[in-house]
């Protein structure tokens, strides 16, 4: 699974034939009433076994973003968790707290050349991505929640956007 990175949007592209640093988290998990409902965090590591890009230095801003879905039409932000000067040179940790118990999708990207727009955060050439370079769309790992907390999630940039 597949999904465009977007982290303030409520909606977000993705194409359906793809499945301890501090780090600040987000989250919106919420009935339709405003009452919070019981939650869970998300948390592991984020590596590189891509090369890096000419000119840049594995270092930047680490993006990982919790999804509703990985779906070519839509996907809400469940959460995020953003990392600054990550160094991917070795594996990274992260944590995203307050999701819902449901089965959720993970999206991220390192912003290398740290030009993201940081009220909507999508990798350009040269940033490391988990997905197909030069699509614009990055792949989803799938984490269900759905008993409680997940540690010990995986995550590969294994390419580098075109």
């Amino acid at each position: 699974m597949t999904m465009t990175f977007l982290l303030i949007a409520s909606a977000c592209m993705m194409d359906d034939d793809d499945e301890e640093t501090a780090a600040t988290t987000t989250s919106s998990a919420s009935t339709g009433g405003g009452a919070p409902l019981e939650t869970v965090h998300a948390s592991g590591t984020v590596s590189a076994s891509a090369t890096i890009a000419e000119g840049n230095d594995g270092i930047g801003t680490l993006y990982v973003g919790a999804f509703d879905r990985c779906s070519h039409t839509e996907g809400t932000l469940l959460g995020a968790a953003i990392v600054p000067d990550a160094d991917l040179s070795q594996a990274v940790p992260f944590s995203i707290a307050e999701l819902p118990r449901t089965t959720v999708y993970l999206a991220g990207f390192l912003d290398d050349n740290e030009n993201a727009d940081t009220m909507a955060p999508l990798p350009d050439a040269g940033d490391l991505i988990y997905g197909d370079p030069g699509d614009g769309i990055l792949s989803c790992v799938e984490v269900d929640l759905s008993d409680g907390d997940v540690a010990g999630v995986s995550i590969d940039f294994n390419g580098v956007e075109d």
